[in-house]
């Protein structure tokens, strides 16, 4: 999906969590080892250290960023280990919140082909009940709608493409309401302007330039006046 936006000329980028970084990383290692409240403070430090190094410095420097599960996933997983939604909100009061928070939602049929054709190994446990998670996170999507968080849910299927195009059809819209320009359009802009300071900066010196000739025509015309004036006193 970040290669179809760059090709639009949008500025993309893409990152997730857990991270890759060394925290990431241990996070995934605990999972199943601490205990519920635990392992979701844990998790909530690796987001939070995502929004430090990742997430705001390529905000910052003019990037959309697109991060695959974040605060949202969080609320799921977290509850499917009995940490209630409040707790969970609480953890992350202080952290940046993405503008929009788009669910993938596959029929329930192809989601448990998809778990058997895949090694039991490489499952981690909220896969292996996969009723319990789509019931968890319907539950996550209402309590987030409740906050006033937006949420839009989009049925997928196994055809990755039209998947990708359907996204992009949603959030395309969203960078218009925004503002969002590519990167050619944002270059065009900053050119315009640019031209349009300088066009306004000639139209500023200008007249300033016709007032003090002006000023110095007024000057030149009161001094003779004022000499007129002493010699019509000295002479009564």
């Amino acid at each position: 999906m970040c290669k179809w936006f760059r090709e639009l000329g949008y500025k993309i980028y893409y990152t997730k969590t857990p991270t890759e970084t060394d925290l990431g990383k241990f996070c995934r290692e605990q999972n199943g080892k601490l205990s519920p409240i635990s392992l979701a403070c844990l998790l909530a430090s690796d987001k939070y250290q995502c929004v430090k190094e990742e997430i705001q410095p390529k905000l910052d420097d003019g990037n959309i960023v697109l991060c695959d599960r974040f605060i949202l996933s969080a609320y799921l997983y977290n509850n499917m280990d009995g940490v209630d939604f409040d707790f969970t909100r609480g953890l992350y009061s202080e952290i940046l919140k993405p503008d929009h928070n788009f669910v993938l939602e596959l029929d329930a049929s192809l989601v448990i082909e998809n778990i058997n054709n895949r090694d039991s190994k490489s499952l981690d446990k909220y896969e292996l009940d996969p009723a319990k998670e789509r019931e968890t996170l319907n539950k996550a999507v209402e309590y987030c709608k409740s906050k006033g968080d937006y949420v839009e849910v989009i049925p997928v299927t196994k055809d990755l493409e039209a998947n990708t195009r359907l996204i992009i059809s949603k959030l395309l819209p969203i960078f218009n309401e925004k503002n969002i320009l590519t990167i050619k359009d944002a270059k065009d802009a900053a050119k315009e302007e640019k031209d349009t300071a300088k066009a306004a900066v000639k139209e500023t010196v200008v007249p300033e330039k016709q007032a003090a000739k002006a000023s110095e025509l007024a000057t030149a015309a009161i001094a003779p006046a004022k000499e007129t004036n002493k010699k019509d006193v000295k002479a009564d």
